[in-house]
């Protein structure tokens, strides 16, 4: 009895840990080294160009399709 809810257990728990590295394979990673931070994103986004902004936007990604 406590073997197979053992055995149950541990299988719910690998299913669901497994499900969530699934979700990063599709991210990719954005480092900014001079200010310190990173960040991940989605692959279909691309970078876009900012002006040297007041309000201290470094890089701004969007998605392909977005306008």
């Amino acid at each position: 009895m406590f073997q197979s809810l053992r055995i149950l257990i541990l299988t719910l728990i690998s299913l669901s840990l497994i499900s969530c590295s699934v979700g990063l394979a599709s991210l990719q990673s954005y480092v900014d080294a001079s200010d310190g931070y990173q960040f991940l994103y989605p692959n279909g986004w691309v970078g876009v160009d900012v002006k040297q902004s007041s309000q201290g936007v470094d890089v701004i990604f969007r998605d392909i399709s977005e306008g």
